[in-house]
């Protein structure tokens, strides 16, 4: 029968589970890092694993009876393997210090006010300039001036 390794330590994890029409649905279960702390009311130290999961919409049938639907199974599992190897590939290509980055809902503004502040404080009083595509912004003393680049003349 075509069913999963118990024990992997593969990022993303392939995942199954048994539905209620006796089919099994396969997914891929991304593992996002932990949270530590300690409980004030029992003193104890808790952990939240943090974990993503993604639907791959392929079912294995949980018995099958006949050689095509055991064909059929080892087909769809292996189909799921290499998506979960390029998964894996994307994963590896993109890491940058976090294994995945999930989209909070940043406003840019504040957060180029912030890195302004920021590299303000560490330049004291003198300014730089960014250059973006289409604005330059004049930082000086931890305030921001913007222009379009087409009003500044070369």
């Amino acid at each position: 029968m075509a069913k999963l390794e118990a024990k992997t330590k593969e990022d993303p994890k392939l995942q199954q589970r048994t539905l209620s029409d006796g089919r099994i649905s396969l997914y891929l279960e991304y593992y996002l890092g932990r949270k530590q702390w300690i409980d004030e009311e029992t003193g104890k130290t808790k952990i939240k694993h943090h974990r993503k999961k993604e639907s791959l919409n392929l079912y294995l049938l949980a018995t099958p009876r006949t050689p095509k639907e055991r064909q059929t199974n080892k087909e769809t599992l292996e189909l799921a393997k290499e998506i979960r190897a390029e998964r894996e590939q994307e994963l590896k290509k993109d890491r940058t210090g976090k294994r995945l980055f999930t989209a909070k809902g940043v406003n840019f503004l504040d957060y180029f006010q912030a890195y302004i502040m920021f590299i303000s404080s560490k330049m004291g009083s003198r300014g730089i300039f960014v250059f973006l595509p289409s604005t330059i912004f004049v930082l000086t003393n931890g305030l921001c001036f913007a222009s379009p680049s087409w009003l500044i003349s070369a």
